[in-house]
């Protein structure tokens, strides 16, 4: 029984020892990684440099749009969606922005009146349903359409929508694992 218990000790010393070495590691990444705020200062800068950059503005657009779901600033979300309106100004075949702008949509109409808040979601929806009637096997805008789908209140009937693409990205990934590594 000794002998167990000592095993048993050794392996969790190792394991904690194991798994400060990695919050370490990933603290010094993290601690490298620019911060959203600073990586948007730097997009910006970039962006008067060179503003016809489709993938920095779209870079941009996600920053913002990310930040509106966290915190629900109006301005956030004005933001994004000017971004993801920049990148399909330049590239309108750019499936994975419009899916984006469909989210923004969404989100700009929960600023609004009970009534402008339904009008606003189904616009968002309006969007990214043509998003993927436009391009039915763009993984990416399928991911943003099924993740917008699936965190609807119930009484939008948005639970269909979730079903195909979710199960869409997952027979995805069955038939071409290799696209996914």
């Amino acid at each position: 029984m000794v002998i167990f218990r000592d095993m048993i000790l050794r392996t969790l010393t190792t394991f904690t020892l194991l798994m400060l070495m990695l919050e370490a590691s990933l603290s010094a990444e993290q601690a490298a990684a620019p911060t959203r705020k600073e990586r948007i200062e730097q997009l910006k800068k970039a962006l008067s440099e060179d503003p016809e950059n489709t993938e920095l503005w779209f870079e941009l657009g996600i920053l913002y749009h990310h930040a509106a779901q966290e915190n629900e600033e109006e301005t956030d979300v004005d933001l994004a969606l000017e971004a993801f309106q920049t990148v399909l100004k330049h590239n309108a075949e750019h499936h994975h922005a419009r899916a984006f702008l469909g989210s923004a949509t969404g989100i700009k109409a929960q600023h609004g009146s009970v009534f402008s808040k339904l009008k606003g979601a189904k616009k968002g929806f309006a969007i990214l349903d043509k998003t993927i009637e436009e391009a039915p096997n763009d993984y990416n805008a399928r991911l943003v359409s099924a993740a917008n789908s699936m965190f609807c209140p119930g009484f939008l009937g948005r639970g269909k929508s979730a079903r195909t693409d979710f199960a869409f990205i997952l027979q995805a990934i069955e038939d071409t694992p290799e696209r996914f590594e």
